[in-house]
């Protein structure tokens, strides 16, 4: 993983080996999240929601999409999307999350039943097949054991919240939010939103530190 100069986003832009590129926020050596964007979109559009996670002490990256030579599916699309997470994956130390939109929020969680090694995941906006009767992708989601945060709005006319709705169902334990008002972009850019999202990424991390501290306070 190289890193260039900084982009005209205000964020260095990393080449990963395989030519995947990326803009990435934060220091390196700080738990990593990982963001993948969808269909049309591109990695600034994650902008807002990276100062609250600054805060937080995370680095993040921001996936560019691979580039197609040929007009896929929807599904092809989805497992193109999930297999340039994986391979990204391979050079980020310390990944802890991972954070998706759109079709990159349903890439996200293939990837993670593929083996993509986070302890937790975001959906913003998700798209998915399961309230089409895809049952093959509902019993993917109901094999993973990370929490998971999924935040829709009920007024998405691109994708239905009934998408997120039947995600969080499938999804054992994951937490669904419902915002008003933001559509399907500017779920992005809320503040709400972002600092809700940050939250649930540090939340794990601090809760496991504090039942660290009391098991080393028993053995004093």
């Amino acid at each position: 993983m190289t890193i260039s100069p900084a982009s005209a986003e205000g964020a260095p832009r990393v080449t990963f080996r395989f030519g995947l590129s990326a803009l990435r926020w934060g220091h390196e050596g700080q738990p990593a999240v990982l963001m993948m964007h969808g269909v049309g979109g591109r990695p600034a559009q994650f902008t807002n929601l990276i100062p609250p996670l600054l805060a937080r002490e995370r680095q993040v990256i921001a996936l560019e999409a691979p580039a197609h030579e040929y007009a896929l599916d929807e599904e092809a699309t989805q497992m193109e999307l999930a297999m340039a997470m994986l391979e990204a994956a391979v050079e980020i130390r310390e990944l802890e999350t991972v954070v998706g939109h759109s079709l990159g929020a349903a890439a996200a969680a293939l990837a993670l039943a593929h083996g993509l090694p986070a302890d937790r995941a975001v959906l913003l906006a998700p798209a998915s097949t399961i309230t089409a009767g895809d049952a093959a992708f509902a019993r993917t989601l109901r094999k993973l054991d990370i929490p998971a945060l999924v935040v829709h709005d009920s007024g998405d006319t691109i994708v239905p919240h009934a998408e997120a709705q039947a995600i969080a169902r499938a999804w054992p334990g994951a937490q669904l939010l419902t915002t008003t008002g933001l559509g399907h972009w500017k779920i992005l850019a809320d503040p709400g939103v972002a600092e809700h999202v940050a939250d649930f990424v540090a939340r794990r991390r601090i809760a496991a530190r504090t039942l660290h501290q009391a098991a080393l306070a028993t053995l004093q």
